[in-house]
């Protein structure tokens, strides 16, 4: 009974892709032209992309349904994790049913025209908070550990091209299906590497007690700009997120159920 629920609901799944394809894409634009042009903008995490996304023809409408696609797809991952059997597969679903709702919050928070803080200031008052509590540094570096776990996955699964997320054979050509997953593993493995930035530095701000460590998607992307040979390592970086939100929308037509 459970599992035909679900199986019903694997239309939302295709929602929740088409609004991560659009947040990446335009993540991976803004962060590309501020690797390639001087004075062209600088690398933005998902608020400052849809923000971007916003002010384009049809911005509002697109953003709407960005927000209305991640909803859909955390009531989908919320439903798998109460359904599912084991308790690694109940954490993994309700996890990403916590990311899809806060990217469907900020991407609704965009539409409505609510300010932004300035630079994660709301990020880095509740880390502070947290810090404040006897726990709160074994939360973080816990938090910061379980993304680089994740991001190592992702960049296996990039490595590798054991993808988690396959598509149909039959409804694509031979050389389609072999570029799609091309494209697919460097979008997964740009996320992991982004994934990865952002917890190296959870980690940093639990075992040295100081918030102003933590960084969102942007700030990440941005730090990697000012390392040595910085320019080149976020247009590489970029080019992958690029290819995640296109493998995100290929996956709308041709994901495998």
């Amino acid at each position: 009974m459970a599992d035909r629920i679900v199986r019903r609901l694997r239309f939302l799944g295709r929602l929740g892709h088409f609004a991560r394809g659009l947040v990446y894409l335009a993540m991976g634009y803004l962060a590309l032209r501020a690797a390639l042009a001087t004075g062209a903008g600088r690398a933005a995490g998902p608020d400052d992309a849809l923000r971007w996304v916003l002010g384009e023809r049809h911005g509002p409408l697109l953003v709407a349904l960005a927000a209305g696609g991640l909803f859909a797809d955390a009531l989908l991952r919320f439903v798998e994790a109460f359904t599912r059997r084991s308790p690694a597969s109940r954490i993994a679903s309700a996890a990403r049913g916590a990311a899809a709702l806060l990217l469907g919050a900020t991407a609704l928070r965009v539409e409505h025209h609510v300010r932004r803080s300035a630079d994660g200031a709301v990020v880095r008052r509740s880390v502070a908070w947290l810090l404040g509590r006897s726990w709160g540094p074994r939360a973080l570096v816990a938090a910061g550990a379980a993304a680089g776990v994740l991001a190592l996955f992702e960049i296996a699964q990039g490595a590798t091209g054991r993808l988690k997320e396959r598509f149909r054979r039959r409804s694509m050509g031979r050389r389609q299906h072999e570029w799609a997953e091309t494209v697919s593993r460097a979008g997964i493995a740009a996320h992991g590497a982004l994934l990865g930035l952002i917890g190296w530095f959870l980690l940093r701000a639990g075992l040295e007690g100081d918030p102003r460590k933590v960084v969102d998607a942007g700030g990440a992307l941005r730090r990697v700009e000012r390392l040595p040979l910085g320019p080149g390592l976020l247009a590489a970086i970029a080019a992958g997120l690029a290819a995640y939100g296109l493998s995100q929308w290929l996956l709308v037509f041709y994901r495998r159920d």
